[in-house]
């Protein structure tokens, strides 16, 4: 499944790479996230997480972190349930910045596997809605709103 998908910060990019960096926030801001250990945002790391997605069970991954260029770029290799490369761009803009996502996954759980086979239209939909819930929240951190529904 390949995402590139683009949402506006109200922010510039150093500023929202800095709320990237604090990885110790995530959990806060992400209350999907259901089990996070990361130390930082750091070529070599290798963060491990498992969330709750809109199905009746949780993903389980770790991402391993390739490319770190602050306050620009980082790209990961994720494997577990789910395995490929996922890359954030931060880019600055009129207003601010645009925080940009591309990845090529693909499902290793064996029940998404199933769903992915059997409707890839409602994997596209769960995916597309896990996305976006992120990168709202994501911009949303720290404005007094809430992190939204888990």
């Amino acid at each position: 499944m390949r995402t590139d998908r683009s949402y506006p910060l109200d922010e510039s990019p150093e500023a929202a790479w800095d709320d990237l960096a604090a990885v110790d926030a995530y959990e806060r801001w992400w209350p999907w996230l259901r089990r996070f250990e990361a130390g930082r945002l750091a070529v070599g790391e290798r963060w491990e997480a498992r969330i709750r997605v809109p199905m009746p069970w949780s993903l389980r991954f770790t991402l391993d972190l390739r490319e770190v260029r602050a306050p620009a770029h980082v790209v990961a290799v994720l494997s577990g349930d789910i395995e490929g490369t996922a890359s954030i761009t931060l880019e600055a803009t009129d207003r601010g910045s645009t925080i940009r996502l591309r990845s090529d996954l693909a499902p290793r759980h064996r029940l998404l596997r199933a769903v992915n086979r059997a409707a890839p239209s409602v994997s596209r939909r769960l995916h597309d809605r896990v996305v976006d819930r992120a990168f709202r929240q994501f911009a949303g951190r720290g404005r007094g709103e809430g992190p939204g529904e888990g």
